[in-house]
Order: C-alpha cells, then structure tokens, then sequence
C-alpha cells in the first residue's frame, strides 16, 4: 500500500463511517487547475479492552503517496487545496463523529489508542518544518509551511472537554473544536 496522507474521521457506530466514505466518495475534489482528485476510502474497526468498538472512515486522495504518488498532488498549489478541500468536506458532513485528522498516516494515526489521553501526555507538539510532506513530495523540507504535527486535528466537543491544555483550540464548527495550522 505504501505511506499516504490521508483523513481518518472516527465514528461510534459502523454505519456512519460507511456512510462517511460514501458522502466523500461524492465530494468533488477540484484543483485549480481544474483536475479532480479521487479517493479510495476503507472503515478500520477498533476494538478496546473494554469490548468497546470504533470505527475509522479512513479517506486517501489517489497520488498521495510515496514513491508512485503523482508529484504534482505533493506540489504547491495543490498539496493545500486537497487538504482544505477535505477539511471543506468535514464542515459540511452532518454526522456526528468523535475526531478527524488529516495528515501523513492521518488514518491511522490514532488508531487504537486515546486521542485526549496522547494530547494530555505528549502535548500538540512545536512548529517545525514539515518534514513528513519533504519526505512524501521528494522536495527539500523549506519548500513547505512549517506547522505543529497535529495541526489540523478536530475533536467533538465530548472529546474536547477532557483535553487539558485547550488554549491552542478553536471552533471549527458547531459541537467541534480544531486545532489550527500554527505557521510560524
């Protein structure tokens, strides 16, 4: 399969992260330069000790992946515009879910594990370069924005208000909170 950037929205229930993937399946992603981007999408189930299941909607843009990518995709412009475009994508989905990110293995990232409990232990990270989006484009790390790696990253407000450290969170719609791309 490779290493992606990819959009990980995470549900209670099955159903909704089946319904997710087929809601983004109908989303247009449309460059500037008037290219679509498709997507291939999967639903990952977590099961905890506590016999307790979640369901990742796990989204990849076709030709964001390494070494067979599209280097176009992993360009500027473009590179950008699929994220906003997925984030877009998040503001209008009308289903209730526990948590997005988009970023390097973004689908997977917080796989089996506690979001709140990984911010409350290891905090949201400093700004730095991108050193994941050099990797993937195969350009030297200052052609990209600098960020904090989990930039981007949306929580429901249920999750939110057990986060500790909430000052670096913003709206991003009704009932979520995002933490937003801290370019220094």
């Amino acid at each position: 399969m490779g290493y992606f950037y990819s959009l990980g929205v995470n549900f209670n229930e099955r159903e909704l992260a089946e319904k997710c993937n087929q809601k983004v399946k109908n989303f247009e992603i449309k460059l500037t330069d008037d290219s679509i981007v498709e997507v291939d999408t999967y639903v990952y189930e977590e099961k905890f000790i506590d016999g307790k299941f979640r369901y990742q909607s796990q989204i990849f843009p076709k030709g964001m992946q390494c070494s067979t990518g599209n280097r176009k995709l992993l360009s500027k412009p473009y590179f950008y515009e699929i994220r906003n475009k997925l984030y877009s994508f998040l503001n209008e989905l009308d289903m209730e879910f526990n948590y997005a990110f988009y970023e390097f293995e973004g689908a997977d990232y917080f796989l089996d594990e506690d979001v709140v409990e990984q911010i409350n232990k290891f905090g949201i990270g400093t700004t730095e370069k991108d050193k994941n989006a050099s990797f993937m484009g195969f350009f030297n790390v200052d052609y990209y924005l600098p960020k904090r790696h989990l930039d981007g990253l949306i929580l429901s407000e249920r999750m939110f208000s057990n986060v500790e450290g909430k000052n670096s969170f913003v709206e991003f719609k009704n009932k979520y909170m995002w933490l937003p791309f801290d370019y220094k």
